[in-house]
C-alpha cells in the first residue's frame, strides 16, 4: 500500500510539473530556475529510486539464500503407521516423503522427483483413494491426517490422476 501511495503521489508531482513546465513555456533561457529545478527534482528521484531498487535485490538475494538453506535441508517425517485409519497404514511411508508441509520443500520435491516416485505415489493413493477420500472428509488436527491430506494433494497437484499407461 505504502508503494502504491508513494507511486500516485510521485506521478501526480510530476505530470504537474509538466504541466506547469508547459505553460511557462519550458525553455531554459526563458525559465533557467524552473528547468534548473525540475531537472534537479528528476535526478533526485532517480537515483532514490535506484537506491531503493538496489535494497530491494539485496532482500530478495537474502531470502533466496534463505530458501536455499531451508531446501538443503530434508524434513523427514516419523509417523506411526498404527495412527492411520484401517486400510491406510501402507501409506505410513509414502505419506513421510509427500506430507511435507513447507511450500519450498514441496515444491522442490515435486520439481525433484522421478517417474518411478510418480508412479509410485499414484498407485498407493489410486488403490485406496476411496478410503482416503472417506477419512479426509472428517478433518482432524494430528500429523497422520495432515500428512495424508498434503500426499493427497501432491497426488492431485501433479495431475498424476491424468496418467494412464507406465
Amino acid at each position: 500500500m505504502k508503494k502504491k501511495i508513494i507511486w500516485f503521489v510521485s506521478a501526480i508531482f510530476w505530470v504537474s510539473m509538466f504541466v506547469i513546465a508547459k505553460k511557462v513555456r519550458f525553455q531554459w533561457k526563458e525559465n533557467p530556475y524552473l528547468v534548473s529545478i525540475l531537472l534537479l527534482g528528476l535526478l533526485i528521484h532517480l537515483f532514490w529510486y535506484q537506491s531503493k531498487l538496489s535494497k530491494l535485490k539485496k532482500q530478495k538475494q537474502k531470502i533466496k539464500l534463505e530458501n536455499t538453506e531451508i531446501l538443503k535441508k530434508e524434513i523427514i517425517l516419523q509417523l506411526d503407521p498404527n495412527s492411520f485409519p484401517k486400510g491406510l497404514a501402507h501409506l505410513c511411508q509414502i505419506s513421510e516423503k509427500w506430507g511435507v508441509e513447507n511450500s519450498l520443500l514441496r515444491e522442490n520435491l515435486y520439481e525433484k522427483s522421478h517417474n518411478d516416485e510418480l508412479w509410485e505415489l499414484k498407485d498407493n493413493i489410486e488403490s485406496s483413494k476411496k478410503l482416503i477420500e472417506d477419512y479426509l472428509k472428517q478433518p482432524n488436527d494430528s500429523i497422520e491426517f495432515n500428512s495424508l491430506q498434503l500426499t493427497f494433494q501432491a497426488y492431485n497437484d501433479l495431475g498424476l490422476w491424468t496418467w494412464s499407461n507406465k
